[in-house]
């Protein structure tokens, strides 16, 4: 299985012991992923992404974007990955707008 957001999230609603994904971000998870989705932010968005970021994800709503946020496990510096499909700049405004439950 891939270890991808969307997957997270749904093992951490679900309870399944049989993925192979982690149920919930690392502490460098959180502050990468709040980083890239921030990127161009003022400092309030950027305050209230990485409040967001701590909730655990058992709370977080699961959105079709989410499958394309991957995590590298084996990798030090940069964990969390993006596979952009058009334009990098809206596809961040819109994992933000997810995490803030603008599309709930």
């Amino acid at each position: 299985m891939e270890d991808n957001l969307s997957n997270r999230i749904y093992k951490a609603n679900s309870g399944r012991a049989d993925f192979n994904v982690p149920s919930e971000l690392s502490i460098q998870e959180k502050d990468e992923y709040a980083k890239m989705i921030t990127s161009g932010c003022r400092q309030n968005m950027k305050a209230t992404i990485r409040r967001m970021v701590n909730i655990p994800l058992s709370l977080w709503s699961d959105h079709g974007i989410y499958k394309r946020v991957s995590f590298d496990l084996n990798s030090s510096d940069y964990p969390v990955n993006y596979c952009c499909g058009q334009e990098w700049s809206s596809e961040m405004r819109t994992l933000r707008d997810c995490l803030l439950g603008k599309f709930d």
